[in-house]
């Protein structure tokens, strides 16, 4: 019946806490939850279903066909949502059905999925990094060393710019810079 043991484990545990709790939130609330906590658990399953298919297919999504999906394959909504029934209020069914609701879980699963997609991005930007830094100090020469090193020196002026904020649209950080630049005396190698 199942495609395999693992699915076979993960079925039977995510049947067992949407069930567990379930009964618990119910007992607390006086009406059936548990068909909420298991609606929670399908949607997650049928966004990574899709991110899995995007993957297989090698397809692209649109910026808002992945944002509309990242927010809840992220996971957070089986993990906060049932939570809500555990919090000391009582949660009727108009609440969690409500567009704030709605709207307070897409901007927190929004934020949690960018900047996990951000923490990815800068795990690879460290690796380019490393990457870059061990061609332009390499010793065989195809590309003169100079050359290299404008590669690094751009690098570098990039890392600055965007390494807390935009430093194109963060003022105080581009004055420093320039500042940086203007007021400190130039270093000129010894000519002969």
């Amino acid at each position: 019946m199942f495609y395999s043991e693992q699915v076979k484990t993960v079925f039977y545990a995510i049947y067992t806490i949407a069930n567990q709790f379930g009964a618990k939130a119910s007992a607390v609330h006086g009406r059936d939850v548990t068909k909420h906590f298991v609606e929670i658990w399908l949607d997650v399953m049928r966004s990574m279903m899709i991110e899995a298919e995007w993957q297989k297919s090698q397809y692209v999504p649109t910026l808002e066909e992945y944002m509309k999906n990242a927010i809840v394959s992220f996971a957070l909504g089986p993990i906060v949502l049932p939570t809500l029934y555990f919090v000391g209020e009582k949660v009727f069914k108009n609440v969690v059905e409500h567009k704030e609701c709605r709207e307070l879980f897409k901007l927190m699963s929004t934020c949690g999925r960018l900047l996990n997609d951000i923490q990815g991005f800068e795990n690879s930007i460290d690796t380019s990094r490393r990457n870059l830094l061990r061609l332009v100090l390499r010793k065989e020469n195809a590309v003169p060393r100079p050359c290299k090193e404008l590669f690094w020196k751009m690098c570098k002026i990039l890392h600055l710019f965007y390494f807390q904020t935009d430093g194109f649209s963060s003022p105080k950080e581009m004055v420093g810079a320039v500042n940086a630049v203007i007021n400190e005396p130039l270093k000129l190698p010894n000519s002969s």
